[in-house]
């Protein structure tokens, strides 16, 4: 059903992994799956994070706060390009969707000139109430609230508050300015995002899809204790595209997103999907990667992705 509104994103952009032991996960996924690096691990000054190539969506590994070897990784944030920035936001607020005002994050020359690098704006109550993050969504608001957070500052609030929102689950908007994006490799030779994700796009069918013969990313599954609710507002998300199923939400050629009922808020599971599932478990099976088989897919070891549900399909 088309109402007349515009999209108020224009793609599903990346998925965030959190977890604690980052470069092992890279390693694994770069390396020993042969997956395209999107953007180097690097260190910045509030977190650590590197880019995987998975097609039709971008695999971020963050890792930030205080190290817990303990702790498992867990995907965290789903992001969507929106440029401009500052007009998404405005259709979200006519659509009713809670969220923050676009927030930079700029980065400082030895000059300690700012740059503008991109933007982002947290959506709230896609994946259920959270009261720290709902807070947030409210305090954001308030006269002089920017003025609190300096984001790509690398100071304690900046750390602490980074800490505290990936310790949840939750949606977001970006928009990047390759115009002021110089010397970061894998970023700066590209004029535009098309322009990237075409050429790492490029790579991947290169690279025959790595060792499992990776296609796209075939859904970002989400569980939610109150899936009436959340269903209600991805729907105001994704219009004028309609829900395809109950709970099942896709634009274009983006993965879907699928909300499931579950016990707690979580985003569950990556499914890919791969050319041949027979050859990618086989080769999963001797590179020490596979783990059980599960209604019918074939999931590669969480133990060996640092906790992470990661599942292929044909």
């Amino acid at each position: 059903m088309n109402n007349g509104q515009p999209p108020v994103f224009k793609q599903l952009d990346h998925l965030i992994a959190r977890v604690e032991e980052p470069a092992r996960l890279f390693e694994t996924l770069t390396g020993a799956l042969g997956l395209p690096v999107a953007w180097p691990l690097a260190s910045y000054p509030a977190f650590q994070s590197g880019g995987v190539a998975l097609g039709n969506l971008y695999l971020e590994i963050m890792q930030c706060g205080a190290r817990r070897p303990s702790r498992p990784g867990r995907f965290r944030a789903i992001a969507y390009e929106a440029p401009p920035i500052a007009e998404a936001v405005r259709e979200l607020s006519l659509r009713g969707i809670p969220h923050t005002p676009a927030g930079p994050y700029v980065e400082r020359g030895a000059d300690g000139k700012k740059t503008l690098i991109w933007s982002n704006a947290v959506l709230g109550r896609m994946l259920g109430k959270d009261f720290l993050l709902d807070l947030t969504v409210t305090l954001s608001k308030l006269p002089g609230a920017s003025r609190m957070s300096d984001a790509g500052s690398g100071s304690a609030l900046d750390r602490f508050q980074l800490d505290k929102l990936f310790g949840r689950n939750f949606v977001f908007f970006v928009e990047y300015f390759y115009e002021n994006i110089n010397d970061r490799p894998f970023w700066s030779e590209f004029k535009d995002h098309d322009e990237k994700r075409a050429a790492d796009l490029a790579r991947l069918r290169d690279a025959g899809g790595g060792a499992v013969g990776l296609e796209a990313v075939e859904e970002i599954t989400a569980g939610v204790r109150d899936l009436d609710a959340a269903r209600e507002l991805w729907k105001r998300l994704y219009t004028p595209a309609a829900e395809t199923a109950p709970g099942l939400f896709r634009t274009g050629d983006d993965p879907a997103v699928r909300l499931v009922h579950a016990e707690r808020d979580s985003i569950q599971t990556l499914v890919l999907k791969v050319s041949d599932l027979a050859r990618a478990e086989s080769s999963l099976r001797g590179r020490g990667l596979l783990g059980p088989t599960v209604e019918g897919q074939v999931r590669l070891d969480p133990a060996k992705l640092e906790g992470l549900d990661v599942r292929l399909v044909a």
